[in-house]
């Protein structure tokens, strides 16, 4: 299961410790007085100087090419979700990386160990439709009573929201089905192919 939980100011001070090479001892607000971050405010920023390291912190944070083979072997499961209105990092990629995983271990295989669900409304941790469903809950339901998540639904967690929607599994989408007056219950869609 993907669990993130890092607060902008953590993710900002390890990438700039780690991608930018700011030595240590350097803290950042020392980065903020320094000529790299004055480069940066004024445009005069010159990527190409960093290229190497860059490519370099690529390989630590790119996990893009890990075998989830061992992972599987040893009874582990993932249930990933990632949102359609995701600024930071695009949903495509996520899709992309099912795909890998569903040519490397075919469907049935890979459904063994892991689902994907893309939440239509959902940002980077929050979102018009702000998903939050029992994710340990269901993921402790399968590894310790072998019982796959199915029929997953999420509730807005924006204040008054007062909606649900289910979770479909990739490739399937929610489409609304249901009676007018009734687009706030997750009862109301079902999943389809898109």
């Amino acid at each position: 299961m993907f669990i993130c939980g890092w607060s902008s100011a953590s993710l900002g001070a390890q990438e700039v410790q780690h991608g930018l090479r700011v030595p240590s001892g350097f803290e950042v607000t020392e980065f903020a007085e320094s000529s790299l971050a004055n480069d940066i405010y004024t445009m005069t920023f010159d990527p190409k100087k960093f290229q190497a390291r860059a490519e370099t912190t690529g390989t630590i944070m790119d996990v893009t090419d890990v075998s989830l083979e061992k992972f599987r072997a040893k009874g582990g499961k993932i249930i990933m979700t990632h949102g359609t209105a995701d600024d930071f990092i695009t949903p495509h990629n996520s899709i992309a990386y099912y795909r890998r995983q569903v040519a490397a271990f075919g469907q049935q295989r890979l459904d063994s160990f892991m689902r994907f669900y893309v939440v239509p409304g959902l940002g980077h941790g929050f979102g018009i439709f702000n998903a939050k469903f029992d994710s340990l809950g269901a993921l402790r339901d399968w590894v310790e009573n072998a019982k796959a998540p199915a029929g997953l639904a999420a509730s807005d967690g924006n204040p008054n929201a007062n909606r649900t929607r289910p979770l479909c599994e990739f490739p399937k989408w929610p489409k609304f089905t249901g009676a007018a007056g009734s687009e706030n219950s997750a009862a109301s869609f079902t999943c389809v192919e898109r």
